[in-house]
């Protein structure tokens, strides 16, 4: 936790080029950004055990951003003055169905365990509109799967590698000093807090020019909205399924699928 505070943009930011696991919207080593639109859809996300601790952090958007909004997919239709007779509506029937199975694909919930495998056709797709130049798009915005969408108005939002930059990324922005505990009196306490470190002179900053130029900065980290969530409990919602029970007798014929 000390080391995330000491240079927050490093570590809540994107990971660097090359590094990082595979995601839903970006295949192993490709830098993206993932955020949500509140903590708690973004607490969700990460999946955090009971006990362990979870930093969110808020950024400010500081240039315009082109995203598609999937939940927009999902409701589209045609227009309602079009004739069922007309081709045009049937043509355009389909493309919405597309759309709407495309908005399915893109957000159906996948086991950790599968994910390297479950997350192929929404890293495709992804990266296809990353790369669309007619699009032009920075990013998606799509409902979390691990929150009921009644309880929360909360949503994910991936930005794509071009658009993933973050400000304050060089050595000399750490921080100065950081702390978790503060001494009161013959105890500790939980007090984290940093020290933000002097401004350094141009001259005194580093001349390291990477190969590859990092992308230009969308996000700007408020690094007065950090906050370190403890995790206390965690609700399920469920949906049932009845384990149908069939009693032995001479009468039963078969079993297995009806």
């Amino acid at each position: 936790m000390e080391e995330a505070l000491t240079h927050p943009e490093k570590h809540l930011g994107p990971v660097p080029g090359g590094k990082g696991s595979p995601g839903r919207m970006n295949a192993k080593g490709i830098s993206v950004f993932y955020g949500a639109t509140d903590d708690h859809t973004a607490i969700a996300e990460v999946r955090p055990p009971v006990g362990s601790m979870v930093v969110t952090a808020r950024f400010d958007v500081i240039r315009p951003l082109r995203l598609l909004n999937l939940n927009d997919l999902a409701s589209m239709r045609p227009h309602r003055g079009l004739s069922y007779f007309n081709p045009i509506r049937r043509s355009l029937t389909e493309r919405c169905a597309f759309l709407k199975d495309l908005q399915r694909q893109l957000t159906m919930p996948v086991m950790p365990d599968s994910a390297e495998s479950g997350y192929l056709i929404t890293q495709a797709i992804a990266d296809f509109l990353a790369t669309h130049e007619k699009l032009n798009l920075d990013g998606i915005l799509f409902p979390s799967v691990q929150v009921q969408q009644d309880t929360s108005p909360g949503q994910n939002v991936i930005l794509f590698n071009k658009a993933s930059g973050v400000e304050r990324l060089e050595d000399t922005q750490k921080a100065e000093y950081v702390s978790l505990w503060e001494p009161d009196e013959d105890r500790l306490v939980y007090y984290p807090e940093y020290w933000e470190a002097e401004p350094k002179d141009s001259d005194q900053s580093s001349r390291y020019v990477p190969l590859v130029p990092p992308p230009e900065p969308s996000l700007r980290l408020a690094r007065d909205g950090i906050v370190i969530h403890k995790i206390q409990g965690v609700r399920f919602s469920t949906e049932i399924d009845p384990v149908h029970y069939v009693p032995w007798s001479q009468d039963r014929k078969y079993h297995g699928f009806r």
